[in-house]
């Protein structure tokens, strides 16, 4: 009886088996197919998209263009300009030297050369006199419309000797300054206090 009992479990066993694995396979699905009316068709428009690229990219020229204008007036050959014209112009001994003025006639514009020249030879004097000046800020002009022409405000020590008497002073310069050649140069000087 127990032989049966257990022969009997094990058929039970194999029919319980086998006809779960008939069922598994009969749950393996075949993937559904799309019909037609379901696929979603997406279009591009090339050639607005490029456009569009292009339309960004000019742009972008143009900000970078407006940024590089606005920055040049930065640029450090300006306060190195302005020093050398302070060094060479402004400040001397008895009087100004000729030899002075070809320091800076790779940093002015041809005009302000020549009327450099034209009143140089005319200045003369008698008296022991000593001046320098040495720059001390520089303050920008409105630069939002970059353009080829801008004024520089230049603070100045200036010291003087005159008649064994010294002075020190604060003096103000306006430095109108070109962009020419790839490079600022000084355009015309005025002392505005």
């Amino acid at each position: 009886m127990k032989k049966i009992l257990i022969i009997s479990i094990a058929l039970f066993s194999l029919l319980s088996l086998s006809s779960c694995a008939k069922k598994d396979k009969a749950d393996i699905s075949i993937p559904n197919t799309a019909s037609s009316d379901t696929i979603a068709v997406t279009t591009v428009n090339v050639e607005a998209i490029k456009q569009d690229y292009a339309n960004l990219e000019n742009e972008y020229n143009a900000l970078e263009e407006k940024y590089n204008d606005m920055q040049k007036i930065y640029d450090s050959r300006i306060r190195d300009n302005i020093i050398t014209y302070c060094n060479n112009m402004l400040t001397y001994t008895d009087n100004i030297s000729a030899d002075n003025i070809i320091e800076v006639k790779d940093i002015v514009t041809d005009i302000y050369y020549d009327e450099l020249q034209s009143y140089l030879g005319h200045i003369q004097s008698n008296e022991k006199f000593e001046q320098a000046c040495g720059l001390e800020t520089l303050y920008y002009s409105d630069n939002s419309i970059p353009s080829d022409s801008v004024d520089i405000i230049a603070i100045c020590k200036k010291t003087t000797i005159y008649k064994d008497d010294v002075a020190t002073e604060t003096v103000a310069y306006r430095f109108n300054m070109k962009y020419q050649s790839e490079n600022w140069r000084i355009n015309s000087v005025e002392l505005l206090f």
